[in-house]
Parts: C-alpha cells; structure tokens; sequence
C-alpha cells in the first residue's frame, strides 16, 4: 500500500478515535448556538454554509460571515461539535475542497446521530464547473460515493462502513433531462436493477451527455466495527 494512501487511512481512524476529546481550535462559537433545537425539532447542520444557510441550521464555515455560528477550518479534525448531535447535515458544494476526502466524511460521520440524513452534493466530474473553479481538489463520480457505503469492497482501506446510501442523484442539463437521460440514469434509485444504465453512461457516453451534480443521501449508521489499518 502506498504511503499517501496509508497515511489518509490513519487520519480517517484517528478523527473516527478522538471522539469529543481534543477539540481543534476554531476561531469563534456564537453562545448558545449548538444547544437550541432547530428545524422541526431536528438539530441541523450546514457545513460549508457560506452566505446560502439552510434556514434554521447551525452555520459551520472558516469565513467569518453572516448566518455562518461556527468559524472553524474545515480541514481541522475534530470538528467542535459534539459526538452524534445532529439529526441532519448539509454538506453542499465542500468535499470538491477539502484536502482529505475520507477523514471530512468520517467526520461527518462522528457528528451525526445514529440515522441522520447526510446531504452531500458535488459537480459531476464531467461538468465544467468541477474544472472551472481553481479551489477543487477533487473531481468525483456517482460510483465514488458508493466507497462509503456498508458491505463495498473498499471496506478495508477507506473505512466505508459506517453509511447507508438513501439516494445517489445526478442533475444534467435541461435539454438531456426532456431528452428523458437524466431519468435513466436515476433509475438506480427506484431499484437497483437498473444500476447497469448509470454504470454503461458513466463508463462510455458521459462526456457526450454532461452531467452537472452529484446529489447524495447517506444515512448514517452507527453500530458497525470500527475498521483496522491493513498491514
């Protein structure tokens, strides 16, 4: 195994480890904010918030700005947020910046209740935008949050067996969504057997029908072992 690859399995073990203790320093905590109830009587989260915070939602960011409660990098681990506190999490345009894509889920993870929803959503690697913008590190597929998901082969190495795939949606422009493509290729969703038809687009016609999104739910799930560095 390669030494980059050895190296993000143990960040991702050790923030999994840390739990509530050792908290990174973080810049500023509104008071109050991570005790109320929020939304519905859910405690939400929006990471990455920016200036567009879901309504309600604890507002978690490293800018200073408005609607953002917690200055904090986001490459920091752990966040300082308590273990399985939050009934849902939002994650909208962040994984493409982080600089550790399996510590920033493992993460997410560590937060969120047993059974909370996690909202992530990324440009699909073929959407120009995923280029377009200097700050993406990473330029991901449908198939690369399957990694995360209990019982995929990857277990081993990534440590993916912690949530459950609710829904793994791509957006596509409007003319390929009358043409009925985006359909098809979501047709997963309805039933796996139609996974065949996102696998034959990603592999062969996704760079000449585009995709623009990537829009995963996760459900987490909390009672699985904690994975082993292999040797």
């Amino acid at each position: 195994m390669g030494a980059d690859l050895r190296a993000a399995i143990s960040l991702n073990q050790e923030v999994a480890a840390q739990g509530d203790s050792g908290h990174a320093r973080c810049s500023h905590i509104k008071t109050g904010i991570l005790s109320k109830d929020v939304v519905n009587n859910k405690r939400v989260l929006d990471v990455g918030c920016g200036r567009r915070k879901v309504p309600g939602a604890v507002g978690l960011d490293r800018i200073e700005g408005e609607g953002v409660d917690v200055v904090h990098d986001l490459n920091r681990y752990p966040y300082p947020l308590e273990t399985s506190s939050f009934d849902e999490i939002h994650a909208r345009h962040v994984i493409e910046h982080v600089e550790n894509v399996l510590a920033f889920l493992a993460e997410l993870h560590r937060i969120a209740k047993p059974g909370a929803h996690v909202f992530v959503t990324t440009p699909h690697y073929t959407y120009t935008g995923s280029w377009r913008d200097p700050t993406h590190r990473w330029h991901l597929s449908a198939q690369s949050f399957e990694y995360f998901e209990m019982g995929h082969p990857s277990t081993y190495y990534t440590g993916s067996a912690r949530f459950r795939i609710v829904s793994n949606r791509i957006t596509m422009l409007r003319l390929w969504r009358l043409l009925g493509i985006e359909w098809l290729i979501n047709a997963v969703n309805i039933h796996r057997r139609w996974r065949f038809l996102r696998r034959f687009w990603e592999e062969y016609l996704a760079f000449q029908f585009r995709a623009r999104e990537i829009r995963v739910t996760y459900e987490a799930v909390k009672d699985s072992p904690r994975f082993q560095v292999p040797n």
